[in-house]
């Protein structure tokens, strides 16, 4: 991973923290909770999914 994507992951996943997601490990996975409650604990399955789920609360945000 070089500089840029890491710098993309980081500003993606404060904008998911900014509206509301948590992110914690459960089990050896990486999981995010909505502190809304308004949507389900979500278990990311893969890098992909991950970023693509990253790239949904970024269009959210705007």
């Amino acid at each position: 991973m070089n500089y840029d994507q890491l710098k993309q992951i980081v500003l993606l996943t404060q904008d998911a923290t900014d509206i509301g997601w948590e992110f914690f490990m459960d089990e050896g996975h990486l999981k995010a909770r909505d502190n809304t409650y308004a949507q389900d604990t979500l278990t990311f399955q893969s890098e992909d999914h991950f970023y693509e789920w990253l790239e949904d609360q970024f269009d959210k945000k705007d």
